[in-house]
């Protein structure tokens, strides 16, 4: 199937925008589309790209130029993201003609209000981790099959019931051994940058989800409040796929969720001289409580 996954252009409004009229944010930092990129490692057998309208803010009026609609439009968003993305959803349904391509909206708003997108230029909401699940939804679409019942995947129904079924997420839906597909962003990657870090940044999954619940968060909602680990291997890989890159962000929410594996990649970094410099998150309780695990990274 022809598949186009879209990252939504800048939108909303971020806490230094609101509070202290800082608008120069989009300019130090934007990051690549790794949400995408990763689902589309997993979908070998089919045509992808990734259109990024924060990179390419004109991405869309090409796409739907081209006359010829896909077979599938992917979404991701949080939460201010949502209504430009029902609104993008309505511009790919009535640019294409008749009912245009499926479209899915997966992501983190997706995830925490689902029934959100329940309108009628959407057709099916990924809720949760989505590299497996949206992988089944195009497998089950490709067989001309109604795949609404897949754990994690709810059919958009307007005015109807719209109940997703709750998936148990495990590190098979990680797809550990496929790798993401940064070539499919290779032509933006100057774009991306996090300039008062240190230039040109490369996003790396290290983890997903997060066990502490806490009630201002959208992470436990990805992975029905689990912690799921990439294998310190597939990590390292990822790392070497981004070649001369020297900022790598660790995007995970909290990448010492996990304090053994998250030991074992700071000794394998240094077993491989891998000399980079490294963003990642981490609880205030995870430094006291380890101390010796930070002075390990700080050598990473």
């Amino acid at each position: 199937m022809n598949i186009v996954l879209i990252n939504p252009p800048n939108c909303g409004r971020s806490i230094p925008e609101e509070e202290f009229g800082i608008t120069s944010l989009k300019m130090i930092f934007r990051g690549e589309p790794l949400a995408l990129e990763m689902l589309a490692g997993n979908l070998h057998g089919h045509e992808v790209r990734i259109v990024d309208l924060k990179a390419e803010p004109d991405g869309l009026a090409k796409l739907l130029a081209e006359g010829t609609g896909p077979d599938i439009v992917g979404f991701t968003a949080v939460t201010c993201e949502a209504n430009t993305v029902i609104r993008l959803a309505g511009q790919i349904k009535q640019g294409f003609g008749g009912k245009g391509p499926i479209v899915v909206v997966g992501g983190h708003h997706a995830s925490c209000d689902p029934g959100y997108f329940n309108r009628e230029d959407i057709d099916y909401v990924v809720v949760g981790l989505g590299k497996l699940t949206f992988r089944m939804l195009v497998d089950g679409l490709a067989q001309g099959r109604e795949p609404a019942d897949i754990p994690g995947i709810v059919r958009v129904r307007p005015g109807g019931p719209f109940i997703p079924a709750a998936r148990k997420y495990t590190t098979a839906d990680l797809v550990d051994h496929l790798p993401p597909r940064y070539d499919l962003v290779e032509t933006h990657r100057d774009k991306y940058v996090m300039s008062g870090v240190g230039g040109k940044v490369g996003f790396v999954a290290t983890a997903f989800g997060c066990t502490h619940c806490c009630s201002f968060c959208s992470i436990p909602a990805m992975t029905g409040g689990r912690y799921l680990s990439h294998s310190v291997e597939a990590i390292i890989r990822d790392i070497g796929m981004l070649g001369d890159i020297p900022l790598i962000r660790f995007v995970d929410a909290n990448t010492f969720g996990d304090p053994a594996t998250a030991r074992l990649l700071a000794e394998r970094i240094l077993e491989l001289g891998i000399r980079k410099k490294i963003v990642a998150d981490v609880r205030a309780d995870t430094v006291v409580a380890d101390p010796a695990l930070m002075r390990l990274w700080q050598q990473a």
